[in-house]
């Protein structure tokens, strides 16, 4: 949800005005959702917490994002963060909320490229995620930022080219044919390792997610992990974060000191290291 997601929607629905994006946009859903929790919880527990997180004590301000000029992921933040403490829950299944209205209201998403498969598989990554939690005990859910990478999951799998984790943050990769092919070459050799280096920003993930989704759509392709790693070079770190994306229990990872031993927990697959990055 920003500015260039939204002239994203302009140019695939011919729409001249973002007024004209009513139901196919997602600063529109996030309206029409708001205005449900609003609903729900009433006005004086939805005021109050508008006030407790913004400097507003109106619905106007809520009104306003889908057309205003400076819509951006932080805004969505806030009034994620707004929607959360008005129905007395953590952000994550706030999130889920939101995307759960999208599935029942037919409403897509651009940051599933308005494909339901990449919907479909965001809401059942955030279930598991918050399954495990449930399977642990654990009586409250860290109230971690909206839109980080969900490491105890045990569903990191990517089981086909629609997979929302294969979209690209800016709607379409352009001028990168060269290298996404040669990276398909790599994934259809016998290469048992590859690394892709460059410096930070030049576009190394959107490339590889590229490579991946082409070699995917093949059909000829095998099972892959995604597998959201430090910068670290502690090896104990990156073996835990490897076996947690497998689905490996904590006991079973307490056990293991090496990759040798590793491996020997871990299904024939391709693993997808991905070094992790700090928000903007």
């Amino acid at each position: 949800m920003n500015r260039q997601g939204r002239l994203f929607a302009l140019k695939k629905f011919s729409k001249e005005s973002p007024k004209e994006l009513r139901a196919d946009w997602e600063g529109y859903h996030l309206l029409e959702y708001s205005t449900e929790v609003r609903a729900r919880v009433g006005d004086a527990e939805f005021i109050r917490a508008v006030k407790k997180n913004t400097n507003y004590d109106a619905f106007d301000w809520i009104q306003k994002i889908p057309t205003e000029k400076t819509v951006g992921l932080t805004k969505a933040k806030t009034l994620f963060t707004v929607l959360k403490d008005a129905q007395k829950i953590s952000l994550l299944p706030c999130l889920l909320k939101f995307l759960e209205f999208c599935e029942r209201e037919n409403r897509q998403l651009a940051a599933f490229e308005y494909k339901e498969a990449g919907l479909l598989s965001a809401l059942e990554d955030i279930r598991g995620y918050l399954d495990s939690f449930s399977q642990e005990g654990e009586k409250t859910l860290p109230n971690k930022d909206l839109f980080y990478s969900v490491k105890k999951s045990a569903r990191n799998e990517i089981v086909d080219a629609s997979h929302y984790k294969l979209c690209p943050v800016e709607m379409e990769i352009i001028g990168r044919d060269k290298e996404i092919s040669a990276i398909v070459d790599i994934l259809n050799s016998s290469v048992n390792c590859a690394h892709v280096v460059g410096v930070a920003g030049i576009g190394k993930t959107e490339v590889c997610k590229a490579a991946l989704k082409a070699w995917l759509d093949t059909g000829d392709a095998s099972r892959v992990f995604w597998v959201q790693t430090s910068n670290s070079n502690n090896v104990s770190y990156l073996i835990e974060q490897i076996g947690a994306a497998v689905g490996l229990s904590g006991e079973v990872l307490s056990t293991i000191s090496d990759f040798s031993q590793l491996r020997n927990f871990l299904p024939n697959a391709l693993y997808y290291l991905v070094p992790a990055r700090k928000l903007r």
